[in-house]
């Protein structure tokens, strides 16, 4: 009896460490890092992916991401593009952009993960004399590279959209910009 009683203990200990190790290796799949990244954005026939005149606020890029468990997610971004002035007169381009997880989040200059682009463009050149127009434009040039880290919940299931938004801080005329690339990346790091 005795014999039997050991072997019965270590049988169901046994089952116990084999479920544990079939537990814990199952979260442990789910809270893998991983690395996701939206295609370069599309150029156009106006030789860029998104053009903005200085009149309203924009998401300008989205990712979506599966939830993992809990960690933390890094959301960067990675582009370029530049502003023009066609306008005979000198124009001051002011706007923002920064990284949220609601389209519609509440969003700051000094903000985690906010790049303030700010320029100013000369007047344009009008050589124009008579059926001879030839028009000189101001451009500058912008980087759009930041990042924003968010943490993330081991109760939230399903997916979280993340936003690149534009805003502008100076409202201005005259002015037009073009973004030539743009990608947005998520890292997942679990905790």
């Amino acid at each position: 009896m005795k014999t039997y009683a050991v072997l019965f203990v270590s049988f169901s200990f046994s089952v116990i460490l084999n479920a544990g190790a079939w537990i814990a290796s199952a979260d442990a799949a789910k809270s893998k890092p991983f690395i996701k990244s939206t295609p370069q954005c599309v150029v156009t026939g106006a030789n860029s992916c998104f053009q903005f005149p200085p009149v309203a606020d924009q998401t300008i890029s989205s990712i979506i991401v599966q939830n993992r468990g809990r960690g933390s997610i890094e959301i960067a971004v990675h582009g370029a593009g530049y502003c023009d002035n066609p306008d005979l007169y000198s124009v001051t381009g002011d706007f923002y952009t920064q990284i949220v997880n609601a389209p519609t989040a509440a969003t700051s200059p000094n903000g985690p993960g906010a790049v303030r682009i700010r320029m100013g463009l000369a007047e344009g050149i009008d050589f124009s004399p008579d059926s001879h127009a030839m028009n000189i434009l101001h451009v500058a040039p912008f980087n759009l590279t930041t990042s924003r880290v968010f943490k993330t919940g081991k109760s939230k299931k399903g997916a979280t959209s993340y936003f690149l938004l534009l805003k502008y801080t100076a409202p201005q005329s005259g002015i037009d910009c073009f973004i030539t690339s743009l990608t947005m990346t998520a890292r997942f790091v679990p905790k």
